[in-house]
C-alpha cells in the first residue's frame, strides 16, 4: 500500500503541535470530509453511507465520494450483504495500527531514497 507522501507535507513545527489524528489526515492527503469518515469508520465498522452520513449531517452522495476516495486509497473496504431484495454496502477502515505501520514503512522508504540520492 503506497498512502504516503504528500508532496505540501508538514513541517516538523506543524508536526509538533499536531495530535495523532491531524498528522494522519496529513500524511494522506485526506480533505476534511474523508478524515471525518475514516475516523468514524475507525470505531463503526461495517456501517452504510447512510449511517455515516446521519452521524456527520452531510449528504449521502457526498459521504459516498469520500468512500470511494477512500476505498482507492487501500483505506477503506466494502462489502455486500444481501436483503431479501437486493443487498446493501457496508464500509469498515482498515486497521488503525496497520495503517501505522504502513505509514512508518513508507517514510522509510521515502528517506532511504533521499539518502541515496544526497549520498
Amino acid at each position: 500500500m503506497r498512502f504516503l507522501m504528500n508532496e505540501n507535507l508538514c513541517s516538523k513545527l506543524q508536526i509538533d503541535k499536531m495530535d495523532e489524528d491531524r498528522l494522519l489526515s496529513c500524511l494522506l492527503s485526506l480533505n476534511d470530509l474523508e478524515s471525518t469518515v475514516l475516523f468514524y469508520l475507525f470505531s463503526h465498522p461495517g456501517v452504510t453511507a447512510r449511517d455515516i452520513a446521519q452521524a456527520v449531517e452531510r449528504h449521502r452522495s457526498t459521504v459516498q465520494k469520500a468512500l470511494d476516495q477512500l476505498m482507492s486509497q487501500g483505506l477503506a473496504v466494502r462489502r455486500a450483504d444481501s436483503l431479501k431484495r437486493g443487498y446493501i454496502y457496508r464500509y469498515s477502515a482498515i486497521s488503525r495500527k496497520k495503517l501505522k505501520e504502513a505509514i512508518i514503512e513508507e517514510a522509510k522508504e521515502w528517506c532511504k531514497m533521499i539518502e541515496e540520492k544526497l549520498a
